[in-house]
C-alpha cells in the first residue's frame, strides 16, 4: 500500500479520534509489561485513508504494518522481466499482479512483488484476491525475510508455488506444498523446497508444459 494524499490540517485531532479506538499500544493488566498493538486490515486502510503513510510502501504482515525497503535497479529489473515472461505464459487466463495486496485474513495484506490469480483484472474491481496460482519475491537484501517469514506465510495461505528469486546467488529457490505445522510461524511450512540454477529451467504448477530459463528471469552480468 502506497499512501498519496496529504495529512489533513485537523491531523492532531484526527489522530486522537483514531487511537480513541485503535490504541498504539495497550498495558496488559496482569503483568503490567505494554504490549503491541495488532492492526487489522479495516483499521490499516482507515490510518491509511488519513495520510499516515505518505510516500512510503508498506504491508500488514499478521497485524504488524512493515515499511518495504526502497528498490535497488536490480530489483526493478528482475520485476519487471520476470514480470513481463508471465505475462506471456498466463495472460488469457490469470492476472499478472505486480507488488498488489492479497488478503490474508482479517489482519494481513501482503504486497508480493508478483502475485499470479485465476481470473481477470475485471474479476477483482471489488475486492482483493485471498490467494495466488503462483507469487515471486525478488530477493536480493531480503532473503531471510522471503525464505522464512513470506514462506510460512504463502504456506498459510495455500499458495502452491512459491517462487524466490536470489539475485545474491543468481538461482531460483522454488517453494511446494504447503501443509499445516502447528511449529512454524502462520502454523503453515512448505513440504518442498527446490534450488534452480541460472542455466536450469522451470515450469509453474498451473501451466508445467510452459518452460522458463532461470537466467532469462535475472539481470545480466556485466
Amino acid at each position: 500500500m502506497k499512501s498519496m494524499s496529504t495529512v489533513p490540517d485537523n491531523t492532531i485531532s484526527t489522530l486522537s479520534s483514531v487511537l480513541a479506538y485503535v490504541p498504539v499500544s495497550t498495558l496488559d493488566a496482569t503483568n503490567a509489561f505494554p504490549r503491541a498493538k495488532r492492526w487489522t486490515r479495516a483499521e490499516y486502510h482507515r490510518i491509511a485513508e488519513l495520510g499516515f503513510f505518505q510516500d512510503e510502501r508498506v504491508e500488514l504482515i499478521n497485524g504488524e504494518i512493515l515499511v518495504l525497503t526502497p528498490q535497488s535497479s536490480w530489483h526493478a529489473y528482475a520485476l519487471d522481466k520476470t514480470a513481463e515472461l508471465l505475462n506471456a505464459i498466463f495472460a488469457k487466463d490469470h492476472w499478472v499482479r505486480l507488488q498488489l495486496p492479497l488478503v490474508s485474513g482479517d489482519s494481513g495484506e501482503p504486497e508480493p512483488d508478483i502475485s499470479v490469480v485465476h481470473g481477470l483484472r475485471e474479476d477483482f474491481i471489488d475486492h482483493h484476491p485471498t490467494t495466488a496460482a503462483l507469487i515471486v519475491e525478488i530477493s536480493y537484501t531480503t532473503q531471510e525475510y522471503d525464505t522464512q517469514t513470506k514462506a510460512h506465510l504463502y504456506a498459510s495461505m495455500n499458495v502452491p508455488d512459491y517462487w524466490v528469486l536470489d539475485l545474491e546467488n543468481r538461482q531460483l529457490l522454488v517453494y511446494r506444498q504447503p501443509v499445516a505445522d502447528e511449529t512454524a510461524k502462520f502454523g503453515h511450512r512448505y513440504e518442498s523446497m527446490t534450488t534452480i540454477a541460472a542455466d536450469g529451467q522451470v515450469a509453474s504448477l498451473e501451466k508445467p508444459g510452459e518452460m522458463l530459463t532461470v537466467g532469462k528471469m535475472l539481470p545480466p552480468v556485466k
